[in-house]
């Protein structure tokens, strides 16, 4: 059995996780149970790995039937060797080779769904409308060139924001997937790399 603790977000306390052969336990700051899965109940597996701005936020999402349980990051750019980012990739790691031995039939899909990826989709769209309606307007008021020219380049900031959000979060987008297998490898050059910084 693999026991990792880590602070998930800067302002969050630490969170246990054990992983064994068969499941994943994790445990709240004050050692009580939050959350069992077991593998055998597993019905899917997903990644979701994003930048924003200066935030990183990393995911494993474990799906069964009673829902879906997280190990997340969710923080500012950590230095590679960071104890905190070290611990979770660390985590990443033994738990992608344990759900690679117990249930290689199982693959991993990589991107935001559901409503997150919905969510994403909407505010690109709105960004890039309201781009689109605010140059309307100012073009509508019969400024001078010199007075347009001061909003043309936040404008075209907030068009292209949007549009990269709208467009890589598209619901009609089908999403990569990976077997478990190449995930664990993956995870594990992940780790070494963060462990050896």
């Amino acid at each position: 059995m693999e026991t990792v603790t880590f602070k998930p977000a800067l302002l969050a306390r630490r969170i246990t996780y054990h992983i064994t052969p068969s499941y994943v336990a994790r445990r709240s700051s004050d050692g009580i149970e939050t959350w069992r899965v077991a593998y055998a109940d597993l019905t899917d597996l997903g990644h979701v790995s994003q930048n924003i701005a200066r935030t990183r936020t990393e995911r494993l999402d474990l799906f069964t039937a009673d829902g879906k349980r997280s190990i997340s990051m969710n923080a500012s750019y950590r230095a590679p060797d960071d104890p905190q980012y070290v611990a979770f990739r660390s985590t990443l790691d033994h738990l992608a080779a344990a759900l690679h031995a117990a249930r290689p039939d199982l693959s991993v899909t990589l991107g935001q769904r559901g409503g997150g990826r919905m969510m994403m989709f909407v505010i690109g769209v709105v960004t890039v409308l309201f781009a689109i309606g605010f140059a309307a307007v100012i073009l509508g008021q019969g400024l001078s060139a010199n007075r347009v020219s001061g909003v043309v380049p936040p404008l075209i900031a907030m068009l292209a924001f949007g549009g990269v959000i709208s467009w890589t979060y598209r619901p009609v987008k089908t999403l990569a997937s990976l077997p478990t297998a190449t995930f664990a490898q993956t995870m594990e050059a992940l780790a070494k790399g963060s462990a050896t910084h």
